[in-house]
């Protein structure tokens, strides 16, 4: 069962604002007993409400809210300054959620079954809010305002009958609140920033338990350090200009972030586990049929002009980032796309053009493109994928014949199927110029022994280097080699590259670290550049921010500024080090050159020019005017699990370092005393109102001076290796290197954060990796569920062996499936919808024994358009012999067929027993098999049921399909779970 988050957070240390930032101070708070929303919003007279607020809020002004769950309705508007935005954030410490509770429904005793029906129902309390909505398992199911009772098909539904108050839930297996965890919650949409609304910053809160976490239309919106999880469509809807998410978390929601982003929008810092849905898992979808769905990021319209995603985690969800239907100029950078479900990590599509891919880790996802054009996917690192790794899609009817694609320096490794591809619907395109027009070289790839280089349409497969040179110009400098994945020789180190590891708070896989790429070295060899030209900060990677991880200070970009905010330091123009806010940074390097007549007297030049080392540097110049939290170099915000292990290593030193007293109006508790250089990793948990330091080199919070050698005077480059233990609250952390306000210069290089693995948690079920289908989830348009019930003829489960009924594959309760998930899930990227009870298994043979209940065959009507089927499917009693086991007929209602056989392994039917097998390899007999789901069975043993994609033939796509036939073969028993049909966008 899903463990439910907790609202409550313990916080240790509070972030606090600089004083006189804000104009004026508004305060709501409905626990106050004095709280009316027509107070004037004092702190001794507080709104009880959050919209009296907003509407009196001026220009520049701040609104706190205190503890509670606010589950009014607010629409945001007005204007702040781009300079000083209003404010709208939570008090101190304080637990602010936005939405609704989770609540349990009554306890399985006061459920009764409908006569019937497969649904049961229960009279639900007084007070009960009529805009309820069901979940199972932690997840939102249908819920429908109706007074009878959810179609016995439709399963895992709900309706409420508002007259009595009575709930109605069908889940197919009796009674839902003896077999499930149910719970209810509000189906609303509380909070909305309007067209009319203006920079404003949002942050640190939390929104929970609703339809839509909040609309971000308007300009200038800032939303940083929100929480959001089991959001059960968008949590974040955004259609405005100019917005920014930033360092935002996303667990258990439906969509992170959807809608038509509008231009010069910034997602940055993000993190987002367990997030987007299939189409039967959108509580919407499922009542309109419209076969949508989508990945944590599915913007579909808009300009999407000048887009930036960058730095952010996908991980653990349903897909990767989905841009769609128009935009130029997307730039995607330094993000990890780890095991999404399909192994998506981004989809490109429609008028989505002049997108640049580069930086970003792929762990068991890839990458893809359709209908779009001169997108440039370049220094990437694509590890262990499960299919293939770049695919662009020609689409015959609306042909980009001259596309330009770039794919350059890049690597690849566990390839399964190609590492380079295009199809157009899983044919051959008439129309391959937009394919061959691409440029791909300087790539490095390890494929596995039956991998492709290249796979284009149904039937072109370029299997050496070789021949993807001579046919198409490509790869005329690459490094391209078969060999087993385990022992890959091809790293991000080996690129010249270097990787973070860190774990996760939440997911499946919570006990791994997994990377993101990194700059360790300052060399800037790969990816991208040390410098761009003119510049003296590294162009991936790090960044400069004051001890609290803000850019303002640094980057505040007022009209009254003086010349030296105006002039960042980094930045040369033909002028000498400037200072910026009391202080210097920039990349030095060793004073040495490949041509004498090349030295450079600035060593803030360097970077650019010296053949020798390079590293990061931070000068406090004037340390009066520095911000009080001092000016640090700062990696990205990468995710933090409690009780997780990092060692950070380093190497440093410094020059003519001298310790200052604090003025004293910046004197503060967390800087008392004198203020020197300092290395620390910063944690916070998920809305950022706790933060703790574990110092590595400076004064820590309980006063012991770390490394005070290296805080004074002048020393040598001096190694640092220091573990760290992430604190309970901990959600995400970033490591900072820099100065508090004091004079003089350091440096810092060869900085690695490397995160110990975990303890492996054991589970009921087994996850494994799917490869992906041919068909992207984002193209299929219409999902078409096959109703088995009525030709079914058994159970998941066994009660007794040997019996000739009943039950699986009649072996008994100890070699059953009677822990596989039903209802309606994702198998491999692929919907599905697994029936439970008596009736849930269409068990097929040729020759079945006497008195038992197995059948010849089935045929099953279905009167709707289909491009292709997937069969969920296992067989069992498989012996050595060369004989089918099963076959799938599909009949059109021209009178024509089309028949899949299913021979045993290495084909595309395994024993439901044995070892899963992901990849089956390339076969005339394989239409594209992989195991989709092992479940623990009895005390030792597990099952594993198998994922068929049966393309369809164009030609036939247009005309119905009249029925489908599943007739048993010759070899053992053929056992098919659900059968999904699709059409395509």
């Amino acid at each position: 069962m899903t463990q439910l988050p907790r609202f409550s957070i313990v916080c240790m240390t509070v972030l606090s604002f600089a004083a006189g930032a804000w104009s004026a101070e508004l305060f709501v708070d409905q626990k106050n007993p004095k709280a009316d929303d027509k107070n004037p919003g004092t702190e001794a007279l507080p709104f009880k409400t959050i919209q009296p607020a907003t509407d009196a809020a001026k220009s520049a002004d701040t609104i706190y809210i205190k503890v509670g769950v606010y589950s009014d309705l607010v629409r945001l508007k007005g204007y702040g300054r781009p300079n000083h935005p209003n404010l709208l954030t939570a008090w101190k410490a304080d637990c602010v959620v936005i939405g609704s509770e989770y609540r349990d429904l009554p306890a399985p005793d006061q459920w009764k079954p409908i006569d019937g029906h497969k649904s049961y129902q229960v009279r639900m309390p007084e007070g009960t809010p009529q805009d309820l909505i069901v979940i199972l398992e932690g997840r939102p199911i249908v819920t429908q305002h109706k007074d009878v009772p959810p179609a016995d098909d439709t399963l895992n539904w709900a309706t409420y009958r508002t007259s009595d108050r009575t709930l109605m839930v069908n889940t197919g297996d009796g009674n839902p609140a003896a077999i499930h965890k149910l719970g209810f919650a509000r189906r609303i949409e509380p909070f909305s920033v309007t067209d009319e609304a203006g920079y404003w910053k949002i942050s640190k809160l939390e929104f929970a338990w609703c339809n839509t976490g909040i609309g971000m239309n308007g300009t200038g919106i800032l939303l940083e350090d929100c929480y959001f999880h089991n959001i059960y469509r968008p949590a974040v809807f955004c259609t405005g200009h100019m917005g920014i998410i930033r360092r935002c978390n996303f667990y258990h929601c439906g969509y992170c972030i959807a809608g038509q982003q509008g231009p010069g929008s910034i997602i940055e810092d993000c993190m987002m586990v367990q997030c987007g849905q299939d189409p039967n898992e959108d509580v919407d979808s499922r009542v309109n049929n419209d076969g949508e769905g989508g990945g944590p990021v599915s913007v579909k319209g808009g300009p999407v002009t000048g887009g930036i995603f960058r730095y952010n985690i996908v991980a653990d969800s349903s897909a990767g980032i989905w841009w769609d239907c128009g935009g130029t100029g997307l730039r995607i950078i330094g993000n990890c796309f780890w095991s999404n479900r399909g192994g998506s990590g981004i989809y490109n599509e429609w008028g989505i053009n002049d997108s640049l891919i580069i930086g970003n880790y792929f762990y068991g996802t890839a990458m893809g493109s359709s209908w779009s054009t001169r997108m440039t996917v370049t220094d990437n690192f694509f590890d262990n994928m499960r299919g293939g790794g770049v695919s662009w899609a020609n689409r015959d009817p609306w042909p980009l014949r001259f596309s330009f694609m770039t794919l350059r320096g890049n690597a690849f490794t566990g390839i399964h199927m190609a590492y380079i591809g295009g199809e157009n619907r899983g044919q051959d395109g008439v129309w391959p110029e937009g394919f061959r027009t691409a440029f791909a070289d300087y790539n490095k790839a390890r494929l596995n022994p039956d991998a492709s280089v290249l796979m284009h349409g149904a039937t072109t497969r370029i299997k050496t280097l070789e021949e993807l040179q001579s046919k198409f110009g490509w790869e005329l400098h690459s490094d391209v080699k078969t060999c087993d994945p385990k022992e890959t020789d091809l790293t991000p180190e080996s690129m010249g590259g270097s990787t973070v590891t860190f774990r996760l708070p939440w997911g499946p896989r919570a006990h791994m670290a997994r990377p993101m790429l990194s700059d360790a070295k300052i060399d800037g060899r790969w990816p991208a550049a040390p410098e761009y030209a003119g510049g003296r900060d590294p162009a991936f990677f790090w960044r400069v921010a004051d001890g609290d991880c803000s850019e303002c200070p640094f980057n505040d970009n007022f009209p009254d500024m003086t010349y030296d905010k105006l002039w960042h330091p980094n930045s040369s123009a033909e002028y000498d080090i400037g200072v910026n806010h009391g202080a210097t940074w920039y990349v030095g390097a060793d004073d040495k050159y490949v041509d004498p007549k090349m030295s450079i007297d600035k060593p803030s030049n360097r970077g650019e020019w010296s053949a020798g080392n390079r590293w990061l540097t931070m000068i406090g110049a004037k340390p009066q005017d520095m911000p009080a939290s001092g000016a640090c170099w700062w990696t990205p915000w990468m995710a933090a699990c409690p009780g997780a292990k990092t060692t950070v290593s380093f190497k440093m030193y410094g020059k003519n370092v001298e310790a200052t007293d604090l003025p004293a109006n910046k004197a503060s508790e967390k800087l008392a005393g004198k203020a020197t250089p300092v290395v620390y990793m910063q944690f916070i948990d998920a809305t950022g109102r706790s933060m703790t330091r574990a110092y590595l080199v400076g004064k820590d919070a309980a006063g012991k001076m770390n490394h005070p050698e290296l805080t004074k005077g002048t020393f040598d480059w001096t190694e640092v290796k220091e573990t760290v233990t992430a604190p309970d609250t901990a959600v995400r952390m970033a490591l900072a290197l820099g100065v508090l306000p004091c004079k003089g210069e350091v440096g810092f290089d060869d900085i690695n954060v490397k995160t110990a693995n975990g303890d492996k948690p054991a589970g009921e079920s087994e996850i494994v990796e799917a490869k992906p289908a041919v068909i992207p989830k984002e193209r299929m348009r219409e999902i078409i569920y096959v109703d088995l019930s009525k030709v079914a003829n058994r159970s998941l489960s066994d009660e007794a062996a040997g019996d000739g009924k009943g039950g699986w594959t009649d072996q008994g309760p100890d070699l059953d499936m009677r822990k596989l998930p039903t209802g309606e899930m994702s198998l491999g990227g692929v919907p599905f919808r697994i029936a439970n009870g008596p009736k849930a298994v269409v068990a097929v043979q040729a020759n079945p024994k006497p008195g038992t209940d197995i059948v010849k065959e089935v045929t099953i009507p279905v009167g709707r358009k289909m491009e292709a089927l997937y069969i969920l499917q296992a067989g069992a009693f498989l012996t050595g012999e060369r004989k089918v086991c099963f076959e799938v007929t599909v009949k059109y209602k021209d009178g024509t067929t089309s028949t899949r056989q299913f021979w045993p392994f290495p084909d595309s039917v395994v024993d439901w027993q044995a070892e899963p097998v992901r990849d089956f390899g390339e076969h005339a007999d394989n239409p594209f098999t992989t195991a989709a789901l092992t479940v623990k069975v009895g005390a030792k043993g597990k099952g594993t049921i198998y994922r068929t994609e049966h393309i369809l033939d164009r030609a036939k796509h247009d005309v119905p399909v009249e029925s489908i036939t599943i007739r048993g073969g010759e070899n053992g028993l053929g056992l098919i779970l659900a059968l999904t049909g699709v059409t395509q966008w």
